[in-house]
């Protein structure tokens, strides 16, 4: 188990203390974004400066949010392009820029109210169909084919192509947390916390391999995990006969 110390005394802020909403403001263009925060059990200085930074990969941005006291929102919450698929920090610092309190990698809410888990973007691919984009930290972006028609609503409701598209995704997901992000299946906090609590829906991690002597865990073992996670997933939202008959009856 590895233990963390609070040497700063910084607070955390709980995730679910913070909700983020992302706003489409047209096709083509970046969103906008409204936050809610319930900061007072913290009990932090009423003047304490509240800031929101939006992050995908390298870029950011960066808005004052008022105080602890008075959070009052920027006029302009729009994102830049690069921002498609943010991840967002929340801090309250003091007058010196001392961070009193923070969240991090909170993942937003889109319209409806979901999680964007697996954002969908169209792009230009070339020959290729589909591509996972791993920039955003914990939130891979599915790319797919802009050059072809109707793809987008296609990967959301035609259950032949979700069938032999998503099982994959999530292989690829599961491998990129577990074995090169070496995160616990049983993470909470981390990157691919909703992920992982997604897999544990479906799938136990009772015989998720152990920590050997050294305090790794066998690579091997974790992927014939992933597999069977993979398998699991796949027989219970999508079954190969029934795609294949419904293919062939187009």
């Amino acid at each position: 188990m590895i233990r963390r110390f609070n040497y700063t005394r910084r607070k955390r802020i709980e995730h679910q203390k913070v909700t983020i909403a992302l706003q489409e403001t047209g096709a083509g263009s970046p969103p906008t974004f409204t936050a809610t925060l319930d900061l007072a059990e913290l009990e932090l200085p009423p003047d304490a400066r509240l800031v929101i930074t939006a992050r995908r990969g390298r870029a950011a941005m960066r808005f004052d949010w008022g105080t602890a006291g008075a959070p009052t929102p920027p006029p302009d919450c729009r994102l830049s392009a690069e921002l498609d698929n943010p991840s967002f920090r929340v801090m309250a610092q003091d007058d010196t820029g001392r961070i009193l309190a923070m969240a991090d990698r909170i993942n937003p809410q889109r319209a409806g109210g979901q999680d964007s888990m697996l954002y969908l973007k169209e792009e230009e691919l070339g020959q290729e169909v589909w591509r996972l984009d791993f920039s955003g930290a914990g939130k891979p972006t599915l790319l797919v084919n802009r050059e072809i028609a109707g793809i987008s609503a296609a990967m959301r409701h035609d259950d032949a192509l979700r069938g032999l598209v998503l099982p994959e995704v999530l292989r690829a997901v599961l491998s990129r947390a577990l074995i090169v992000d070496e995160a616990a299946p049983d993470d909470t906090e981390g990157d691919w916390s909703n992920w992982l609590d997604f897999v544990a829906s479906f799938h136990s991690t009772a015989d998720y391999p152990g920590i050997d002597s050294a305090g790794h865990r066998d690579k091997s073992e974790v992927s014939n995990w992933i597999d069977a996670a993979v398998d699991t997933f796949t027989r219970e939202r999508f079954r190969a006969s029934e795609l294949y008959s419904k293919a062939r009856e187009r």
